[in-house]
């Protein structure tokens, strides 16, 4: 399914796929198959069903009293979809959720996501402020190589903040610029 998703972005391919998932009623999904749907529908331009899955697995947690049908690499997932539909203010309600969910859902490869999707959606500072700021008092690590260079790839295309991002991370990280 991710391959395909990859290979052939196409929405009708995906939404089959689904659609013989839920008729099998041998099929019990584990998070890898929700995952490979949640990417495919992702790459495929549908943040709508990848939020209808999320909206889903909440309330299946929700039943169960916990997050047992989520993991962080869920929520990265829909991190990197709301970032690239430019989706913030949606982004921003998930995080609220998970943070009341379970906290420890918020790792650093969700504060990743997050930075990425900032800084997709526009809000370069408050991205910076996320890594220079949350990542290390949230997660109780220090942002990487990998963080950083997210961040600094939408700070060359940003002639506004960008320049203000760039000097931000070069005094706060001096190895990794």
């Amino acid at each position: 399914l991710d391959y395909y998703a990859k290979v052939h972005p196409g929405l009708a391919g995906v939404r089959a796929t689904h659609a013989l998932i839920q008729r099998d009623v041998q099929l019990e999904p584990d998070l890898v198959l929700i995952h490979a749907l949640m990417n495919a529908y992702n790459y495929a331009g549908a943040p709508a069903q990848v939020l209808g899955i999320w909206d889903s697995l909440v309330v299946l947690c929700h039943n169960a009293s916990g997050s047992t049908f989520m993991d962080d690499i869920t929520v990265t997932i829909v991190c990197d979809t709301c970032g690239r539909a430019g989706l913030l203010d949606v982004m921003r309600r998930i995080l609220d959720t998970v943070h009341e969910m379970n906290p420890a859902l918020m790792t650093k490869n969700v504060y990743d996501a997050w930075v990425e999707c900032l800084a997709r959606c526009g809000q370069l500072v408050e991205a910076m402020h996320v890594v220079l700021n949350e990542m290390r008092r949230e997660t109780h690590t220090m942002p990487d190589s990998k963080t950083v260079h997210t961040l600094l790839k939408f700070a060359l295309n940003d002639h506004v903040h960008g320049p203000h991002v760039r000097h931000a991370l070069q005094d706060a990280f001096p190895a990794l610029c």
